[in-house]
């Protein structure tokens, strides 16, 4: 099952399946040698969220071996009655973000960029400003961005497929 998970999406690197105490039940990778540090770290503060609130999204980092931008996201794995079962992680690339912005051309001499909840550069054309980890608080566009965040968009509402499989895992 976790095998065809990492088929849903081609920016899904890896899943971790944890049960209610934390401890890692299952883990799956589009390399086996892929599960990272960085990703096992994200593995506690994810299931410490997810056990009291309905999903978890971490700050973005960068890999360290292939210097691309990394998220980790998580739901919880509930049963029938919603009792607090474990939690499904999966790392996400965002290489495809980063290589979408190096397409886009702003008039002549305009830049487009993505910027995280903090300002934080996660993709630009000159990606050694990502990754030096470059704020952008200070320009106007993002300062009203950051202003004006909304918290109603539910980043995970598309992972039911996903969930479903996690369900039947436990």
């Amino acid at each position: 099952m976790m095998d065809s998970l990492l088929g849903y999406d081609p920016s899904i690197r890896q899943f971790a399946l944890l049960d209610s105490g934390g401890n890692q039940l299952a883990h799956d990778s589009i390399a086996s040698n892929l599960s990272s540090s960085q990703f096992m770290t994200q593995l506690q503060a994810a299931f410490n969220q997810t056990s009291v609130n309905p999903n978890y999204i971490s700050p973005i980092y960068i890999d360290n071996k292939t210097s691309e931008p990394l998220v980790a996201i998580a739901i919880p794995v509930k049963n029938v009655t919603g009792g607090f079962q474990g939690t499904l992680v999966a790392e996400v690339d965002l290489k495809l973000m980063r290589d979408l912005i190096d397409q886009l051309k702003m008039g002549q001499s305009g830049y487009a960029y993505v910027v995280d909840n903090r300002g934080n550069l996660i993709a630009f054309e000159d990606n050694g400003r990502v990754l030096r980890g470059e704020n952008e608080r200070q320009i106007l566009v993002v300062k009203e961005f950051l202003m004006n965040l909304s918290v109603s968009a539910n980043a995970t509402s598309g992972l039911q497929p996903i969930l479903d499989c996690a369900e039947e895992l436990l």
